[in-house]
């Protein structure tokens, strides 16, 4: 017995990856960007402070990184009504 597929109009499948595309490309986009300023602003505050160890440049990305993955989550998350 041969299984039949379904297929969905062009249009519909066409746009509705676009938006999907796009939609992720613009969180990676503010991925790096939180990451990027989240460098700079550890880097520029550690030679600030002349530390021996750089704890800003470890601890912004960090809490950038943990950001980022909650706002995704959430983003991403069931749409439960």
């Amino acid at each position: 017995m041969e299984k039949k597929k379904i297929k969905l109009p062009t249009e519909f499948s066409k746009s509705k990856r676009s938006k999907d595309v796009f939609q992720y490309a613009g969180m990676a986009t503010e991925m790096l960007a939180m990451l990027g300023i989240a460098v700079f602003a550890g880097y520029k505050l550690d030679l600030r402070l002349a530390w021996k160890v750089p704890v800003f440049l470890i601890f912004f990305p960090l809490v950038a990184l943990a950001v980022f993955l909650w706002h995704l989550i959430k983003a991403t998350g069931r749409k439960d009504g």
